[in-house]
């Protein structure tokens, strides 16, 4: 009660008493300060005594006080004599905090707040309102490498606390809040349960989410539905967001997130989406040696097995026709929801080119293709990507063909005759020779049987020579009985490969509408008709005489 708030007799006597009264040791009194020394505060305490305050007793720093700001402390010392009280506010609150902590220790939620305040010898040091000191082992600080903890407020689970005569023992533990709020945390989720967390922090290979009492794993696989998002597309640290629970392992302390699974699966309702046959279009993701993928929608993507790009047999190069992030058209072969697979055909929704072979390719008609494929009887012949023709051996020139390999070459593009066309077997006649004019119109109409020919021989056989006259690059047959005026048994007696021989046509034989086209030619025949010409050149040259053919053949003989 001040002075000013006397209004009558029985306050006045109240007052009176207060001023005369003594403190007690122990007792707790309102105080207000009135003066801020650099170790020491005054506080008026009411009466005739002043109060006294040393630093170490106070709560906080002198400085720290200001005039007129009411503290409550406990009365240490009283000198009458001097009419000084000393105070103590650390020593009313340090009293007031363990019976306050004393209490919170027998409850059911022995969680208290303090402010680490430094280290000590096997751990940290805790002031716990600014008054009681706990220790905080370094087993149950829970503070991560780097964590600036100094002079920062935590909550703390009081795992044991004493006190005696001779002061206190309060020791804390970080590690036990968290490891009940670990605890109940697991107890409440579950695989599928949504939860609400921030980002920690984005890698390639996930995003780390904090939830708490925990900190989760968003693997990259599970960020979308669309393989092509990555994590740090759609996630930034400090971002809230909101997850699905995975994947939970208690043991280990770990927990799988899930921001994909927020959204429906785009594989549920593919079968209603897509059917077998479908022509869809689709954006090429990436290609191999063995295809191709085709993405759909994010998340659906098929493949094209290199069977499904080209009609042709042959092998070739997918990057010839397909680029990575091409559109394309392609059709649906088959879909399994259950492995996530869709196969997909690129030749078939382009179309079978045979389907319409005939309204494209009429006999007769001069083509240009590409030879890739070489066989003993002939040759493979590409008109376009699923379209081949054969040229026989027999039809790849008008001269007689000892090895194919000496004709064409592989890749080689050449101009071809179509000879037939049958749509149901996929199959197409060709001919090389007949791309080109016929020589033998020409041979025919410059010679004919009895014409004398020059060529080459080209091949031996048991039965004959194939000899090439070259003038017209067609091919004539010399029989082994037309070689020579002598008998001979093999043809290798008389003539060998590149002997250049002069005959004479004994039969040529021009049915183009048959297709026949033979020619055979005899040396005999050409020397037999020399030796008449010579014999009848003599005998007009010697008509007048008398002579006998001994006289005949010694004459020729002197000749010669």
């Amino acid at each position: 009660m001040e002075k000013s708030d006397i209004n009558n007799m029985e306050q006045a006597l109240d007052y009176i008493e207060k001023l005369s009264k003594i403190p007690e040791v122990g007792e707790v009194i309102q105080a207000k300060v009135i003066q801020v020394g650099d170790n020491e505060v005054i506080v008026d305490i009411g009466g005739k005594f002043e109060g006294f305050i040393n630093s170490e007793h106070l709560l906080k720093s002198p400085k720290n006080y200001k005039i007129g700001e009411e503290i409550t402390a406990r009365v240490s010392k009283v000198s009458e004599d001097v009419g000084r009280v000393l105070l103590t506010e650390k020593g009313y609150h340090l009293s007031k905090t363990l019976k306050n902590i004393e209490r919170i220790f027998n409850s059911d939620h022995p969680i208290i707040e303090g402010k680490v305040i430094g280290k000590t010898k096997g751990g940290y040091k805790v002031l716990i309102d600014k008054t009681v000191e706990g220790f905080l082992p370094g087993s149950h600080a829970n503070f991560k490498r780097g964590e600036n903890y100094k002079s920062k407020k935590y909550k703390f689970m009081i795992i044991d606390f004493k006190r005696g005569r001779r002061g206190y023992n309060l020791v804390l533990s970080r590690k036990a809040i968290f490891e009940k709020e670990l605890e109940d945390f697991f107890n409440k989720i579950s695989d599928g349960s949504i939860l609400e967390g921030v980002v920690e922090n984005v890698r390639n290979f996930g995003v780390f989410v904090n939830l708490g009492p925990i900190t989760g794993l968003i693997p990259a696989s599970e960020i979308s539905w669309d393989p092509e998002i990555k994590p740090f597309d759609v996630c930034r640290r400090g971002q809230k967001i909101k997850v699905v629970v995975l994947k939970i392992d208690k043991s280990k302390r770990k927990i799988t997130l899930s921001l994909k699974r927020l959204t429906v699966d785009p594989w549920e309702n593919v079968t209603e989406k897509y059917s077998v046959g479908d022509i869809v279009s689709g954006t090429v993701k990436k290609i191999f040696p063995f295809g191709f993928t085709v993405k759909l929608e994010p998340g659906v993507e098929g493949l094209v097995h290199i069977s499904e790009v080209f009609w042709g047999s042959k092998k070739r190069d997918i990057k010839e026709v397909i680029n990575e992030n091409q559109n394309v058209k392609v059709e649906i072969l088959s879909i399994n929801p259950e492995e996530r697979k869709i196969s997909l055909s690129f030749k078939k929704a382009q179309g079978d080119p045979w389907d319409k072979i005939e309204e494209k390719y009429k006999v007769d008609d001069i083509v240009e293709g590409t030879i890739i494929r070489i066989l003993p009887t002939g040759v493979i012949v590409e008109l376009e990507d699923g379209v081949t023709g054969f040229v026989h051996v027999s039809e790849l020139s008008w001269s007689f063909v000892d090895s194919v390999d000496n004709i064409v070459k592989e890749g080689e593009k050449v101009k071809t005759k179509i000879l037939s066309i049958e749509p149901e077997k996929r199959k197409i006649a060709l001919s090389l020779k007949r791309a080109q004019p016929d020589p033998w119109e020409s041979l025919v109409s410059e010679l004919k049987e009895g014409s004398i020919v020059k060529g080459k021989v080209i091949k031996i056989g048991d039965r004959g020579a194939i000899i090439n006259i070259e003038k017209y690059n067609v091919d004539a047959f010399l029989p082994i009985s037309q070689i020579s005026l002598e008998r001979i048994t093999k043809v290798e007696e008389a003539l060998k490969n590149g002997d250049i021989i002069e005959a004479k046509i004994i039969r040529l034989v021009y049915k183009p509408e048959e297709d026949k086209r033979d020619m055979i030619i005899s040396i005999k025949q050409l020397m037999l008709d020399k030796e008449r010409e010579e014999y009848k050149k003599y005998i007009q040259e010697h008509s007048g005489e008398t002579l006998t053919l001994g006289d005949i053949l010694k004459k020729k003989e002197e000749s010669i």
